[in-house]
């Protein structure tokens, strides 16, 4: 069995929103996606673990961008520390030990995917319109905002990249209610 860490380049995504202003002027805005990893769209959720580092904090751990760590990682991780090597000893250790060798299925994160690919392979805007009114979307979308907000907000991205592709009227996944 081998243990790989893979190091990922990401690019800063915007998204480009047309809006109307009060004037009824049509404008377009730029909104800030964040930092998104240059890969396949599947590679990060096969990752045990993963997370984000900030140009503007080199080598530190920030859990405001986008990561997904277990229990045992995000105890060797702790916010805002810099990886060290004392790190890199902890990490083989954990990975030599077996411990969550092989994980529990996380339902939550494979049905987000299964939804992002969805989402990605719309092929046009009536596609994509279907896929964003249905009512298992909407549910799957108001369920991952009580529950797994790191997780909505990759689908958000896929959401907001395919309004952007098809010039569709941008939303935020803060918009979603609870749905009983």
């Amino acid at each position: 069995r081998s243990h790989l860490i893979f190091c990922l380049r990401a690019d800063e995504k915007v998204q480009f929103v047309k809006e109307k202003d009060a004037r009824g002027k049509e404008r377009t805005n730029i909104v800030p996606l964040g930092f998104m990893p240059i890969c396949e769209k599947g590679f990060m959720f096969e990752m045990t673990g993963s997370m984000t580092m900030h140009p503007d904090t080199p080598g530190a751990v920030r859990y405001d961008l986008t990561n997904k760590l277990n229990a045992d990682l995000r105890a060797m991780f702790k916010d805002g520390d810099a990886i060290t090597e004392d790190h890199g000893a902890m990490l083989r250790a954990w990975a030599e030990s077996g411990a969550n060798a092989r994980p529990e299925i996380d339902k939550a994160a494979e049905a987000a995917r299964a939804l992002i690919e969805r989402i990605e392979d719309a092929e046009n805007r009536e596609q994509f319109a279907a896929i964003e009114a249905d009512d298992l979307t909407q549910k799957q979308m108001a369920w991952l905002a009580k529950n797994r907000p790191e997780l909505l907000r990759s689908v958000d991205e896929a959401m907001n990249a395919q309004r952007a592709r098809f010039a569709a009227p941008a939303a935020s996944f803060d918009d979603f209610e609870e749905v009983a």
